[in-house]
């Protein structure tokens, strides 16, 4: 069940990074629906992984609005909400390692676009990294606890 949990996310998430890439915003119904299932879906089926979900959600939260705030250019409101679906996927401390992922992914891909156009200001869209992000700490997980 664990994998119908991830093909959802995955499936709301190709969506949001879509819109993300073209439009610079999310459809906040698609995150939310996505979201709601999933909760629904761990709730029923996980509740052994409930308590890290929901404490992951809440930390990855705080550390993307404590960004937000600091740096009022750096992400937009829909990262931030994005970050409560992606922290309760994730779960702590597996949001760690999916916070340093798509920072790093983030930071990598504004270097290429600087040095390609020498534009100093320039819109990131960030769900992508953070779904990368999510997916790949999802599986450095299931390395060292299953191997």
């Amino acid at each position: 069940m664990q994998s119908l949990i991830l093909l959802l996310f995955i499936g709301t998430s190709v969506v949001l990074c879509i819109s993300d890439i073209r439009e610079y915003k999310i459809p906040l119904p698609v995150l939310y629906i996505g979201f709601v299932l999933t909760v629904i879906c761990t709730v029923f089926v996980n509740q052994k992984n409930l308590k890290n979900s929901i404490v992951g959600m809440v930390v990855l939260f705080a550390i993307y609005i404590l960004v937000f705030l600091i740096l009022p250019n750096g992400l937009g409101l829909g990262d931030v909400q994005y970050s409560l679906y992606c922290g309760f996927v994730c779960g702590f401390p597996n949001i760690l390692f999916s916070a340093i992922i798509a920072s790093f992914l983030g930071i990598l891909y504004y270097l290429i676009f600087f040095l390609r156009n020498n534009k100093s200001k320039i819109k990131i869209p960030f769900i992508p990294f953070m779904f990368i992000g999510t997916i790949l700490a999802k599986f450095i997980n299931m390395e060292i606890f299953y191997a």
